[in-house]
């Protein structure tokens, strides 16, 4: 009997060892990976003049998600890897991961996807899922907790549906080998690096989130991080994301580094500036507009229904046309204040009226002088947002 219980417990003790090095491989396999999800190009700070920096970062996860949702579309849309036999990056990716097409995360990608673009949704949880470093050890309650509620709509509102998709989204990162792809095909990923690094001293990105945070009253700007993530796989639009991490709100832009011609293998580092700001302000405005317009709505308020003419902006809710409307009009006093006024009509407000569909923008912008002029008066932009929001309705 004691021969067959010495017997017993060395049987189980070699299953443990046995499970015990298939955890750790399968531990040390996922850490290997995920290192990879998101890479730091450039954490730019000046701490002696400048309370806030930007971390400008590259994502292959990201990327992967991008490229996924175009292998469901048949790489066939205009905004996801758009012209995509044109592009020798495009044509390579398509070329690689075509042979992927029958994976489970491409046939149950649909719900992931917005008509020819990805979901907003899809990549806030992703961004508030992974945090600001993939590889830390936290558990999964965590991870989920610190999503934003925002993108916890519509397929994502269960946290099922999100571990599904996260874990949907890993597996085909992992079968297809996609860091391999992205490893070899990194000329075009290794020539922005290289630009933005050299583009990124001359600390203008400080400068001007600076004279945002200024400009529209921010009271504790220690507790916003911003940050810009860049693809080349997705040449036009941007996006504004944030989620919580600690006592730290996560401001991030999830834009392409390419000028308005949308040619991925064109950086423009001005337009890519523009950007930024034009998304930090949408995270510091968007809130307080949707409040006033609700507000005016419970009132009684007689509202247009369309105020810009652009058939991407015009079917929107009346608050989103509000604050596209009041982004691009505070951007542009915060350039005027930069850079003067002759840079700040040919660089932005004039093409956003000419080409954006933005006709009264010129009106908005001149309305914020008066804010300018009393500031002992308007503590915030949010204090002067009733007044120039309601001046937008009755006259626009």
């Amino acid at each position: 009997m004691k021969k067959k219980l010495i017997t017993t417990l060395m049987i189980l003790v070699l299953l443990l060892c046995t499970w015990g090095g298939l955890f750790a491989q399968v531990s040390s396999k996922s850490s290997a990976d995920s290192k990879d999800y998101f890479k730091t190009i450039v954490d730019i700070q000046n701490k002696e003049q400048y309370s806030n920096g930007l971390s400008i970062r590259t994502s292959e996860i990201l990327d992967t998600y991008i490229i996924a949702s175009a292998l469901n579309l048949e790489f066939d849309s205009h905004i996801l890897l758009p012209d995509t036999d044109k592009t020798p990056l495009y044509k390579s990716a398509k070329k690689y991961f075509s042979a992927y097409s029958d994976h489970e995360f491409i046939q149950k990608c649909k719900p992931y996807i917005h008509g020819e673009d990805i979901s907003g949704d899809a990549i806030g949880v992703i961004l508030g899922y992974y945090g600001l470093d993939a590889t830390e050890v936290v558990n999964q309650k965590v991870r989920l907790d610190r999503i934003n509620t925002i993108y916890r709509q519509d397929h994502f509102k269960e946290d099922k549906a999100i571990i599904e998709f996260i874990n949907g989204l890993e597996s085909f990162y992992a079968d297809t080998a996609a860091h391999e792809f992205f490893e070899k095909n990194s000329v075009l990923k290794n020539s922005l690096e290289t630009y933005t690094i050299k583009k990124s001293k001359d600390e203008k990105a400080l400068k001007l989130i600076h004279e945002m945070a200024a400009y529209i009253g921010v009271k504790k700007d220690n507790d916003f991080n911003y940050q810009v993530i860049l693809t080349i796989f997705r040449p036009s639009m941007a996006s504004f994301f944030t989620y919580t991490e600690g006592d730290e709100i996560q401001a991030i832009s999830f834009q392409s580094p390419n000028s308005f011609d949308q040619n991925p293998y064109k950086f423009d580092y001005d337009t890519l500036l523009e950007t930024l700001i034009h998304e930090l302000l949408h995270v510091h405005i968007n809130d307080t507009v949707k409040s006033i317009a609700d507000q005016m709505a419970d009132e009684g308020v007689a509202l247009p229904k369309t105020l810009i003419n652009s058939p991407m902006y015009k079917n929107m809710p009346l608050n989103r046309q509000l604050d596209e409307y009041l982004v691009r009009a505070i951007e542009c006093r915060i350039y005027k204040q930069i850079y003067g006024e002759v840079y700040t009509f040919s660089h932005i407000l004039e093409k956003e009226m000419n080409f954006g569909g933005f006709d009264q923008l010129l009106d908005v912008y001149e309305s914020f002088s008066k804010y300018e002029v009393n500031r002992d008066r308007y503590d915030d932009i949010e204090s002067f947002l009733p007044e120039v929001i309601h001046n937008i309705v009755e006259n626009l």
